[in-house]
């Protein structure tokens, strides 16, 4: 073939453009390139390609909770510990235990009103937080922990916790109180 030049191709190899390939046929009526294009790619020093990520696997274990009859607190932890203990093993990053889970402590309280019940179960609260902020460190697991009635000042609110595996508590109260609540509890919406 012949040497040609073309000071249109010379100037975009000039400034960085490499060709690809010469496409037969591109432009017919061309007569000066007899029908031919050049492919040319460029390729930007300043373009950074967007980090694609995969989503995050994220692996929970719900738990089916039995409510039955204890004796302690104690009871109750130990219940919850193989729970947790077993979706440790399955490295899991959260457990879900139910909404309501800390009313099987009702076992422990002196038979009184519904109402009254449900309001003596805060008296919980505190084991029941650090309890679970412990268990959440030692498996290193997320733990929801499910809900626990709470007193805050006059109000009776049924929270959400989570518990970090790094010691991190975050609480959500429960916006939309059944009417069953209200009625026998006098839980108020968050």
């Amino acid at each position: 073939g012949r040497n040609l030049r073309d000071p249109t191709l010379n100037a975009q190899l000039a400034n960085g453009f490499s060709v690809c390939q010469v496409l037969p046929g591109y432009l017919p009526s061309d007569k000066e390139s007899c029908g031919h294009a050049v492919l040319l790619e460029w390729l930007n020093p300043h373009y950074a390609p967007p980090q694609r990520r995969d989503p995050a696997m994220v692996r929970v274990a719900t738990v089916n909770y039995q409510m039955r009859t204890i004796t302690s607190f104690e009871e109750f932890a130990n219940q919850c510990e193989f729970f947790i203990d077993t979706a440790g093993e399955y490295h899991c990053d959260f457990v879900l235990f139910p909404e309501l889970l800390t009313n099987q402590l009702l076992a422990l309280l002196p038979p009184e009103t519904p109402a009254q019940q449900a309001r003596d179960l805060d008296r919980f609260t505190e084991p029941y937080i650090e309890w679970f902020q412990q268990a959440a460190i030692k498996y290193n697991i997320n733990v929801i922990a499910g809900t626990h009635l709470t007193r805050e000042g006059n109000k009776l609110h049924n929270i959400a916790f989570l518990f970090h595996r790094d010691g991190r508590v975050d609480r959500q109260h429960k916006l939309h109180i059944t009417p069953s609540e209200h009625r026998w509890w006098g839980v108020d919406a968050g």
